[in-house]
């Protein structure tokens, strides 16, 4: 025994807190566990999940050594490592997706597991090393059913916290007994962990040797050189394996980190009030901050984490090594937790309180920056409120046991946790899918569909790679952490299906299947089916059935099944040459910020309107003197995916009046442009080549245009006037 009286042993068995577990499991679920098979919490991050886990389940069967050369984002190799793995999560759903085919219940089962064995995994963890069921279950509850958990049921890698509370069972026996199988188990519990996704793998690096230290601090020792030995080979060989099987993210990591700005923070209040959509709490709080996740973390374990600490402090007999070792490792937990999920620039009801030593972090392990979700830290603070709650229950069930206290403290933690779930998103799938998706199988060729969603709605572009794993053709178009150079300006060139740009940027791409969905047309339909007829497309087949409601909902049913034919190698462009001195040229922009970046001869810096760009975006160039210009060509730096759209090219007269002018070969150019991108060219520019002009003065500003509204901001790591362009003529 480690420490607590028989009055302290006493609580729920395993069975009863199963049972407990999977009730709270349903009421955190809602709609997704009462019709698994069907509903998904949303159409962004948990479709893409579900996707992730369909392919490595498809995947590992076939060929392992391929896993990450996935068919999302088309043609990229090693594309799964624009996102988190899933290995684990996989895994999991591996028979259900094997068994049915249907990802949205895999998805959903694990889902509902990564609660429920959480949950056990604290009642564990404590109940063993407090020798006080009673305290498991509210480690448990408090760990597993809270307002952060329940936010995060769009994310399966999120829920899954098994690892650490495993690998903290482990360290304590290892220094207990320092044998083999307990070192190996504790390398293990954290690579498991790390495998669940890539947040949790950085916070498992950063929190490993801190759960050392509190464990040989409750010991009162340090380690023996034997035991540092035992402790050292298994994580040595684990995270040598683990490195291995992670390489494909170096790249991908590399090209990637400019896409993230340093984040903002979860509100330091928002960890103390909870919002108006907590059932208990109702609108007594409805001041309280908000933000991707939430973080409140309950008065009562709150309350009873300040009994534990209190009593480990103050209390009249020294805690037991075990009850220490529990409450340090807490400290570690929360201090982690809280410094990440600040962020760089902690608030307070919204109010900036300056800078936080995260910043400083972040300065010297800039890959950190990836991590674009600090707030998700915060599943580090709530393991360590639940961890410490558990040593505060153990010492009030020493006074006051029975199962009706146990009960009671761990529903009431529940109970002001919880807010109703979301009715989800009803999602075709099984015997609601349209059929042109299984019709689809029948070839291996990369397809597009369109027309696409619009960037009002990108988050349902991760449709396209769920449908696929009813088929397993590559798409080009998807959703995930990071996206390829060329993604979004693909998905850009696309929205105008089938005027000339788009087609070419299909051939371009090596695209010839192209499903069309007539229903997401809602204007001028008639005009678009007949813009289909014309030479470069071949009908392959149309389906007239009837479609469920699911795929009603979604704008589906009547699709055609369309083929690119060959066409014509594009004339080439001409490359622009001698450059307008810029010495003397002013600059002016809508945005204040960030304008010597653009000419700073550093690609690694831009300019940019930081915000997403909006119609009357400008930046404006003005020389002393008229200068002849050819061509305007715009690098994008490392920031790919914040490319202008809808740009307009003004031109100062003599005058000093604007003239619009028109580009000159915008398809070739828009195509040449994309296979930079695609080959991830750091030289990658948008050039806008024109008529040999006299000019004083240049201004590039976005217009309107319905079908490409920019969410992303605008940047220009450098830009380059040029005078020469030897094959331009008059238009």
């Amino acid at each position: 025994m480690t420490g607590g009286s028989r009055e302290g042993r006493a609580g729920p068995a395993p069975f009863l807190a199963g049972a407990f577990f999977l009730v709270l499991t349903f009421l955190w679920c809602g709609p997704i566990l009462t019709d698994p098979a069907h509903v998904a919490a949303d159409v962004g991050d948990p479709l893409h999940m579900a996707w992730v886990m369909a392919w490595v389940g498809h995947q590992l069967p076939l060929d392992p050594l391929g896993l990450f050369d996935s068919n999302n984002f088309y043609p990229y190799p090693k594309s799964l490592a624009f996102g988190d793995h899933l290995l684990p999560e996989a895994v999991l759903g591996l028979p259900i997706n094997l068994a049915t085919g249907n990802a949205i219940l895999a998805l959903n089962a694990v889902t509902a597991f990564g609660l429920f064995s959480s949950a056990l995994a604290a009642y564990f963890l404590v109940s063993s090393l407090l020798d006080s069921r009673g305290a498991g279950l509210v480690a448990g509850t408090v760990l597993a059913f809270n307002s952060f958990m329940q936010s995060e049921l769009l994310r399966v890698n999120v829920l899954q916290l098994q690892g650490w509370c495993l690998a903290l069972f482990f360290l304590w026996r290892f220094t207990e007994r320092p044998s083999w199988r307990h070192s190996a188990g504790l390398s293990l519990a954290l690579a498991l962990q790390g495998l669940t996704g890539t947040y949790y793998a950085v916070y498992s690096a950063i929190l490993a040797p801190g759960f050392v230290v509190a464990a040989y601090g409750a010991r009162k020792r340090v380690p023996a050189l034997a035991e540092v030995w035992r402790l050292s080979l298994p994580a040595l060989v684990t995270g040598t394996l683990g490195l291995l099987f992670l390489s494909p993210y170096r790249e991908v990591l590399a090209q990637s980190l400019a896409q993230k700005p340093i984040p903002n923070g979860a509100d330091i209040a928002s960890f103390f009030l909870p919002g108006s959509a907590f059932w208990l709490w109702g609108g007594l709080f409805s001041s309280a901050p908000h933000g991707e996740s939430s973080h409140f973390l309950g008065y009562l374990p709150l309350l009873l984490a300040a009994v534990g600490i209190g009593a480990g402090i103050f209390g009249k007999t020294p805690s037991p090594p075990a009850t220490r070792f529990l409450i340090f490792s807490a400290v570690v937990l929360i201090s982690v937790g809280l410094l990440i999920s600040f962020g760089a620039y902690p608030r307070l009801m919204g109010e900036s309180l300056g800078r936080s030593p995260y910043l400083l972090v972040l300065r010297f392990v800039p890959t950190l920056r990836g991590m674009a979700t600090v707030e998700r830290a915060g599943a580090l603070v709530q393991v360590g409120v639940a961890l410490l709650a558990g040593v505060g229950a153990e010492r009030l069930f020493r006074k006051r046991p029975g199962l009706a206290l146990v009960f009671a403290l761990s529903a009431f933690s529940a109970a002001e946790q919880w807010t109703r779930p979301g009715t989800g998103f009803r999602i075709p799938a099984g015997d609601e899918l349209p059929e042109v998706y299984r019709w689809l199988k029948g070839d291996r060729g990369p397809l597009a569909e369109l027309p696409l969603f619009p960037d009002r709605l990108i988050r349902f572009r991760a449709l396209y790679p769920y449908f696929s794993t009813y088929n397993w053709r590559p798409v080009p178009i998807g959703r995930a952490s990071f996206y390829p150079p060329a993604h979004d300006y693909l998905a850009n060139l696309l929205q105008s299906f089938p005027d000339e740009v788009s087609i070419e940027a299909l051939r371009a791409t090596g695209i010839r299947d192209i499903v069309v969905h007539p229903r997401m047309k809602q204007t001028r339909r008639g005009a678009f089916l007949k813009a289909l007829e014309g030479p470069d497309l071949e009908l392959i087949r149309s389906f007239k059935e009837e479609v469920s409601e699911a795929a009603k909902n979604l704008d589906l049913g009547d699709e055609r099944v369309y083929r690119l034919r060959p066409g014509p190698r594009l004339p080439s462009v001409c490359q622009p040459t001698l450059e307008v001195d810029g010495r003397a040229m002013k600059i002016a922009s809508s945005a204040t910020q960030g304008i010597e970046r653009i000419r700073d001869g550093d690609r690694a810096t831009a300019w940019s309107t930081v915000n997403s760009q909006e119609v009357g975006d400008f930046i404006e160039f003005r020389w002393p003197e008229a200068q002849s210009l050819s061509a305007i060509r715009m690098f994008l730096g490392s920031r790919t995916l914040d490319f202008p759209t809808a740009l307009r090219v003004d031109l100062a007269t003599e005058s000093g009046e604007w003239q619009e002018v028109s580009a000159w070969r915008p398809v070739e150019s828009a195509i040449e442009t994309l296979g930079q991108l695609l080959r991830s060219d750091p030289n990658a520019s948008i050039t806008i080549r024109m008529p040999l002009t006299k000019t004083r003065g240049v201004r590039l500003r976005l217009g309107e245009d319905e079908n490409r509204p920019g969410w992303n901001p605008w940047s220009i790591a450098e830009i380059h006037f040029l005078s020469q362009c030897s094959d331009v003529g008059q238009p």
